[in-house]
C-alpha cells in the first residue's frame, strides 16, 4: 500500500526534522541516502573525532544502529542506502545510482518529504536535488519539503511560530525568509505550514531524539543544550510548492545534476 516517504539525508536528519511526519503517517519509510560507510582508509574522520569516536568505522556502525532504534520508536521503516556522506567521499556520489534507486522508493509512495537545505549543508542541497530529480514525470506523489533542523533555529524559531515579538536586534523570522532565497525556496511559491507538537508529540520526539546519543553534543542537542531552549522540540515546519514552482524545481535540479556529472 502506497505510504509516505521521507528523503534524509545522513542518520538523523529526517527525523530531527520531520519526526512528527514519521509518527502520524499510516506508514512511512525513512531513507537515508548518505549511509553507506566510510572508505578503509578513513580511520577518523574530522566530525566523529569531535564526537568523541576512536574509530569511523565503529561509530559508522554505531548510527547506523541509532537510527533504527529511532525509527522504531515513531513506527517507521528505516532504508539505509549505500552512498557515503561528504565526509567520507572526494567528489560527487553516483548521481544515477542515488536517483534510480529514489526513483524505486517513489514509485512506492504517495506522498515524500524532502530535505528543504535550510543552513546550505552540501548533502542536504544534494539530497533535495537528487529527490527531486528522481520524482516520475508523470503520477507525481504529493511533493513537500521540511525545514531541516537543528539549522532552522540557528537563531532560535522564528516570531510566527512562538507567537512572541523577536528579541532586539535578532530576526529570525527575516533571516529565514532570506535563507530560503539563497537556496531557491522562496517562500513567495510555497505555502508554509508550521506544525505545533502536542505534548505526546514532544515526548514521543525527545525519546527519538536521544536515540541519536552520539550526535547530541556535536549538533548542540543535548540536555545542557536544550534545557536552555525548552521551545526547541516544541515545532516543526514544512513548505509545499505550487505545481509550477515543483516543475521548476524539479528541472533545475536536473540540469544541476547533469552540470556536475559533465564537470
Amino acid at each position: 500500500m502506497p505510504g509516505t516517504l521521507i528523503v534524509s539525508p545522513h542518520l538523523d536528519d529526517a527525523l530531527l526534522s520531520a519526526s512528527q511526519v514519521a509518527m502520524s503517517a499510516s506508514s512511512a519509510v525513512v531513507a537515508t541516502l548518505f549511509a553507506g560507510p566510510p572508505p578503509a582508509e578513513v580511520e577518523l574522520s574530522e566530525w566523529d573525532l569531535l564526537t568523541g569516536a576512536t574509530s569511523s568505522i565503529e561509530r559508522y556502525h554505531e548510527r547506523l544502529a541509532e537510527d533504527l532504534r529511532a525509527n522504531e520508536v515513531v513506527g517507521a521503516r528505516a532504508v539505509h542506502l549505500s552512498f557515503p556522506e561528504d565526509q567520507f567521499r572526494e567528489g560527487l556520489p553516483d548521481a544515477a545510482g542515488c536517483t534510480a534507486e529514489l526513483a524505486a522508493l517513489l514509485s512506492e509512495a504517495d506522498t515524500v518529504w524532502i530535505p528543504a537545505g535550510v543552513g546550505g549543508h552540501p548533502d542536504h542541497l544534494l539530497a533535495r536535488d537528487l529527490a527531486l530529480a528522481a520524482l516520475p514525470d508523470d503520477a507525481r506523489p504529493a511533493v513537500g519539503f521540511y525545514g531541516d533542523f537543528p539549522y532552522i533555529t540557528s537563531y532560535g524559531w522564528p516570531s510566527w511560530a512562538t507567537g512572541k515579538p523577536s528579541p532586539a536586534y535578532l530576526d529570525a523570522a527575516a533571516w529565514l525568509d532570506v535563507e530560503l532565497q539563497k537556496i531557491g525556496l522562496g517562500e513567495d511559491c510555497l505555502t508554509r505550514e508550521l506544525v505545533t507538537l502536542t505534548d505526546a508529540e514532544r515526548r514521543l520526539k525527545s525519546e527519538t531524539v536521544a536515540e541519536y546519543r552520539s550526535q547530541l553534543a556535536g549538533l548542540r542537542l543535548d540536555d545542557a543544550w536544550i534545557g536552555t531552549r525548552p521551545d526547541a522540540l516544541h515545532y516543526e515546519v514544512r513548505w509545499t510548492p505550487t505545481a509550477e514552482a515543483l516543475s521548476r524545481l524539479v528541472r533545475q535540479s536536473r540540469e544541476r545534476l547533469l552540470g556536475r556529472e559533465q564537470n
